[in-house]
């Protein structure tokens, strides 16, 4: 066991009592390591420590201010450490849906609609008069550090997407996942879903918590994303969908950039079918 398992594990021991890591769940990204801990008991927890501060402090702040009305269906703050940037959460049942065999199927997207629901209306929606702003000058740093990565017709049609985003009135916002997809949710040997990590979660636009399932699981099944609209009970209007097309070009080309830094180069290629298939027409 690493010094820094023995440390997380100790700090931890204090809030529940004597535990063990068990497992390590953490991503090959490196933005966090995750842990799985056992007590003598056999109660078991999740222990997060998360490398960036700003991270962190989202993921807290979404624990904090949003989970209790989703209680049992995402899981539990039970402690938190400033100084460690360490989140000690409540594990819940069930496996991962990423490569389970129930992973395709229209009921497990149907309820993820419905939970994808009720967290957006753990609290009410906000217009965001900086919304379409706040995306452009995202959109331009990460341009400046494509160093050509992107293709050219790429950028040009997300700036220019963007530039008349701002333009139009401001949308609402809500509380979102925003990585909303199978590895994030998990199913019950009795067939219930439930959300996990929350690292993302911070208000965004509705159908922020479509753009991930769009490029990848509903690409080649429409049937579960109409499963999933069926859970949620709303359908996109021609206004959404306008927004989504640039939100997906925006997040094409940061997903292509933030990949290329971060060495992952089959997520890059992700992006770059992203990027192909926004550029194709209209989502």
């Amino acid at each position: 066991m690493t010094t820094v398992f023995s440390e997380v594990a100790e700090r931890c021991a204090r809030v529940v009592g004597p535990c063990d890591v068990v497992a390590d769940l953490s991503w090959p990204h490196g933005e966090a390591t995750v842990l799985a801990l056992r007590g003598a008991d056999g109660r078991e927890w999740i222990a997060k420590t998360i490398r960036q501060e700003r991270n962190y402090v989202r993921e807290r702040d979404a624990y904090l201010s949003w989970a209790s009305p989703l209680n049992g269906y995402v899981p539990e703050l039970i402690h938190h450490d400033d100084e460690l940037r360490l989140l000690l959460l409540s594990r819940l049942p069930g496996e991962l849906l990423f490569g389970h065999p129930d992973e395709l199927s229209p009921d497990v997207h149907f309820q993820a609609g419905a939970l994808t629901r009720r967290l957006h209306e753990v609290a009410p929606p906000e217009a965001d008069p900086e919304f379409g702003a706040r995306l452009l000058r995202k959109f331009e740093d990460v341009v400046s550090r494509a160093d050509g990565l992107v293709p050219a017709e790429g950028v040009a049609f997300t700036g220019r997407a963007l530039r008349e985003l701002v333009a139009l009135p401001p949308p609402e916002v809500v509380p979102c996942h925003r990585d909303n997809q199978p590895r994030n949710w998990l199913i019950d040997d009795v067939g219930v879903v439930r959300f996990i990590d929350l690292g993302r979660v911070e208000r965004d636009v509705w159908m922020a918590d479509l753009y991930r399932l769009h490029f990848d699981e509903w690409v080649t099944r429409p049937d579960l994303r109409e499963a999933f609209l069926a859970g949620y009970g709303r359908r996109p209007s021609a206004a959404d969908l306008a927004l989504f097309r640039t939100y997906n070009a925006y997040s094409a080309v940061s997903t292509i950039v933030w990949a290329h830094e971060h060495e992952d180069p089959a997520f890059e290629a992700h992006g770059r079918m992203m990027l192909a298939k926004v550029l194709d027409g209209p989502a």
